[in-house]
């Protein structure tokens, strides 16, 4: 009986497999969680850049989680540790450039910058990231 013929590729080697997180904290990046990690970097430089007078609210702070949490509630230490271990960065430091973007100082000058309305919900927001923050780095 002859062998049986080789397997044929399914896929190139560009293809990129839909975004899933594994169980550990460890991750090979997607294409989409790379674009959401560069776009919460990129958010940041806005963000510390001279403002045109446009007023923030919850949902234009950018969040180090993926996918962005839509209220306070929803940010925890499990998913801003998946989302920053899949940057590609030593998880040392970039828990220590979140650490530092969300100290109580520099947000401050954030919270002088959303409307009104949010400023409870982007103040709760960024003292529960630095604590789920301060709980990674007490863990490494």
């Amino acid at each position: 009986m002859p062998p049986p013929p080789p397997k044929k590729r399914t896929h190139h080697r560009s293809y990129v497999p839909p975004v899933s997180y594994p169980s550990t904290t460890r991750c090979k990046p997607t294409q989409t969680i790379r674009d959401a990690f560069l776009s919460y970097d990129e958010q940041w430089d806005i963000l510390i850049a001279p403002n045109d007078g446009n007023k923030l609210t919850f949902f234009s702070v950018p969040w180090p989680q993926f996918p962005r949490p839509s209220s306070v509630e929803e940010i925890n230490a499990q998913m801003i540790r998946k989302f920053l271990a899949c940057s590609g960065i030593s998880m040392k430091l970039i828990v220590r450039k979140a650490l530092l973007r969300f100290h109580p100082d520099k947000i401050a000058n954030l919270i002088a910058n959303v409307e009104d309305e949010y400023k409870e919900d982007v103040s709760g927001g960024c003292v529960a990231v630095a604590r789920c923050l301060n709980e990674i780095k007490s863990s490494l």
